[in-house]
């Protein structure tokens, strides 16, 4: 039961609590049918009024997901309602920002609750990515710094597309 350095002790001393643990926890929860219904957990799905919709009808998925107090959106990249693409960079890094505002007020958050950041360059850091990536999260969140993963990919969903970017909100 007990080698020289300890560990089986540790390993058993830690087993046996988990098993008195879940004694007592079996000993005071109730029956499934008298627990209170926690719907809290429960997802519900946005779709951003315009490209969305056409998300939605084309592609079948959803532009965001709160499950409690965590929004997450799917990446939303520099289009506009009708699909298009600008031909400046820096323009389409802050139209995929704008889109971001958009979903995030469908799912009924703003930029003041966003904890994450993730950013999807195709073809990688071209110049001014990162300082126009910078200015923005500047903008769009004076009050706080969210943490940010930004990455090199070769392609993304469409082919005019070069930036793709979702994030993780916590509402009140």
């Amino acid at each position: 039961m007990v080698d020289s350095d300890g560990m089986n002790r540790v390993f058993c001393s830690r087993f046996e609590s988990n098993k008195m643990i879940a004694g007592l926890m079996q000993s005071t929860s109730r029956h499934p049918s008298t627990e209170p219904r926690n719907t809290m957990n429960k997802p519900e799905f946005f779709v951003t009024p315009g490209y969305g919709e056409r998300q939605l009808a084309n592609m079948h998925y959803a532009q965001a997901v709160k499950i409690g107090k965590r929004i997450d959106t799917s990446g939303q990249g520099g289009w506009s309602d009708d699909w298009q693409f600008p031909a400046l960079l820096e323009d389409e890094i802050a139209q995929a920002f704008d889109n971001l505002t958009r979903t995030l007020a469908a799912a009924g958050a703003g930029w003041e609750h966003v904890v994450h950041v993730n950013s999807y360059h195709a073809g990688g850091f071209g110049p001014g990515v990162n300082e126009t990536m910078v200015k923005l999260f500047r903008q769009y969140m004076p009050a706080q710094a969210p943490i940010w993963t930004s990455l090199g990919v070769a392609a993304l969903g469409d082919p005019a597309m070069r930036v793709e970017i979702r994030v993780s909100a916590i509402v009140p």
